[in-house]
């Protein structure tokens, strides 16, 4: 019987980079099982990260921008059990201060992954409605939103989902702000609702569906 997915752990990576050039680190969980899936939500200030593609080993999900500054990244892989511990390293490509955000899913029984996204610039970001191809299961969903800001702060959540959380870093015309939640829902489509920030920024929202299935189940 295949069940909904688990998540095993959620690792978040916050990283201010002072100087010129240099790079964004993101760390991996500290154990990680063959077979899992890994799934890195990143945000960063647009312009201010040399873009050159998922690393080696790993898969885009997507990379949309949103306005001048707004920009939210997702990559993915099969573990090979190797990562524990480990980091993805991104050139940054900026003069001065930049800041960057990132959360690392480890999810164990699941078979594939799939997203939508929307982009807008207000102080309530929406993730779209997304109807996954493998229909009605029991699905995990994700809500995120990743943003360019000078201190934006995130008081609600999409209603009915939980594990919410969000770091930004605010330094004036250099920060970025990221916000994630999760749930459970057997379902052919989800529409979750909006975030509500502190204030009007340049933002991607994400729906994203984790197809449960039978990859990395049983690990601890």
């Amino acid at each position: 019987i295949v069940a909904f997915p688990t998540i095993a752990d959620r690792t978040l990576s916050e990283q201010v980079n002072e100087s010129s050039g240099g790079t964004f680190d993101i760390n991996l969980p500290a154990t990680v099982n063959s077979g899992e899936l890994l799934l890195c939500v990143f945000t960063y200030r647009y312009g201010r990260f040399n873009d050159g593609g998922a690393p080696s080993g790993w898969t885009e999900l997507f990379d949309t921008k949103s306005g001048t500054d707004g920009r939210l990244w997702c990559i993915y892989k099969e573990a090979d059990g190797t990562e524990d511990g480990g980091t993805i390293s991104f050139d940054a490509d900026h003069t001065g201060t930049a800041g960057s955000m990132a959360v690392i899913y480890r999810v164990q029984g699941w078979n594939s992954v799939e997203s939508g996204r929307a982009t807008g610039t207000s102080s309530g970001p929406n993730p779209p409605s997304l109807a996954p191809s493998w229909g009605s299961d029991d699905t995990l969903w994700i809500a995120a939103v990743g943003c360019a800001d000078d201190a934006a702060s995130t008081s609600a959540y999409p209603t009915g989902y939980g594990n919410t959380n969000y770091v930004n870093y605010g330094g004036t015309n250099s920060g970025a702000m990221l916000a994630y939640c999760d749930k459970e829902a057997a379902a052919s489509s989800e529409n979750p609702a909006a975030f509500t920030l502190s204030e009007l920024e340049a933002w991607v929202a994400a729906t994203i569906a984790v197809e449960p299935g039978t990859k990395g189940a049983g690990t601890t």
